[in-house]
């Protein structure tokens, strides 16, 4: 990698008044690739959290919503029940 940053600022190194934004090239040869990684690696956690939360969440939710259909049909049907 450090070859193909070499190759791009090679006109640079001519120049005094430029070098310093050697620095700059160091730092985002290290910075870039860490940056790719951590996106990467958000995206794997969302890529197996999503699903179990899904299943998690989403199955309680269901339930819930049963439970109370079942406690509405009830009453529909003439079943007065006070705890309702």
């Amino acid at each position: 990698m450090n070859i193909i940053f070499d190759a791009c600022i090679d006109s640079w190194k001519m120049d005094p008044e430029l070098n310093n934004s050697i620095y700059m090239w160091n730092i985002l040869i290290y910075v870039i690739p860490y940056a790719l990684y951590a996106l990467a690696a958000g995206f794997l956690v969302t890529f197996f959290l999503f699903p179990m939360y899904e299943l998690i969440y989403g199955n309680i939710g269901i339930f819930l919503l049963k439970r109370r259909m079942r406690r509405e049909n009830t009453l529909r049907e003439g079943s007065n029940n006070a705890s309702h």
